[in-house]
């Protein structure tokens, strides 16, 4: 798979796939006829029959000499983290991630717009007795001289109950790594994470700013390039399905106005491209 770079300024933005990572969705016949109008989606995003292609990745943005990750692998967490498969899985996207330039030591941040599981957050200890096969000793912090930023509201909804991977983020919590952070937090001169509400209590984006140039890490409020062209609510997608259409659409005449940069976690490769105002709706064009 490969590995996109994109230069915002003087910031440099890498998107790091997972190796192998294969996934299309069918639609219904509503669906699939709706998406057809919007022809830029093939054939990166959405296959000939009108299927979704769905992609899983990491975001780097190195800004003012800060390495930030911008969440790593998210949503796609197995059912049991300390299974070997998990374990492997885990150190697989860790090692890609170093394969790209970035070892996991030598990140300084790790920026997350939501809890969507617990991803390559944090990584299963040693196993006990040093064999591949035998039990890890718990969790731990997968970039161990990172600070991992973490919107209050979705921490205080993890203490509620109603996210996944209470018991890995509470590594961090104990180990007093993670950051509670407000929107309009500056990570650097460069790089801020806003208010981007609707999908999950608390979602943020992470916006990148420099020298007239612009890109915008969504997280999980835009699952697809198609919420692009058709940003409408999705009462099956969004915890609050009006608020998060009211964002999407906001930040959509936003980015259009500036020539933004949108990159999706979730977006299949190349996964983003340039915001232009498309015959009432919008479009991605692909950016070099």
């Amino acid at each position: 798979m490969t590995t996109r770079r994109w230069t915002v300024g003087d910031a440099v933005v890498t998107r790091v796939p997972e190796e192998g990572f294969d996934l299309v969705l069918p639609q219904d016949e509503p669906t699939t006829r709706l998406l057809s109008q919007a022809s830029w989606l093939k054939p990166h995003f959405v296959t000939d029959e009108g299927a979704l292609r769905i992609g899983s990745s990491a975001i780097v943005v190195e800004s003012e000499g800060r390495r930030i990750v911008v969440d790593p692998w998210l949503a796609f967490d197995g059912p049991d983290r300390s299974s070997p498969e998990s374990r492997a899985r885990i150190d697989s996207l860790l090692g890609g991630l170093g394969a790209a330039g970035f070892r996991a030591d030598e990140v300084d941040v790790v920026a997350n717009t939501h809890i969507d599981g617990v991803g390559a957050n944090t990584r299963p200890g040693p196993a006990r007795g040093g064999g591949p096969e035998t039990e890890p000793d718990g969790e731990e912090p997968a970039f161990p001289r990172a600070r991992y930023m973490y919107a209050t509201e979705e921490i205080e909804a993890l203490r509620a109950g109603r996210r996944r991977g209470a018991e890995a983020i509470e590594v961090l919590l104990a180990q007093e790594l993670v950051q509670l952070v407000e929107p309009g937090y500056r990570l650097t001169g460069e790089v801020t994470m806003e208010r981007a509400a609707g999908h999950a209590p608390g979602h943020l984006a992470v916006r990148i700013a420099s020298r007239g140039a612009s890109a915008l890490i969504t997280g999980h409020l835009f699952l697809h390039p198609a919420q692009v062209f058709a940003p409408g609510p999705r009462a099956d997608l969004d915890e609050d399905p009006e608020l998060a259409a009211t964002t999407r659409k906001e930040l959509l005449e936003r980015c259009a106005a500036e020539g933004t940069l949108l990159i999706g976690p979730l977006f299949a490769d190349p996964g983003g491209g340039v915001v232009v105002a498309d015959a009432g709706s919008w479009r991605l064009e692909t950016a070099p």
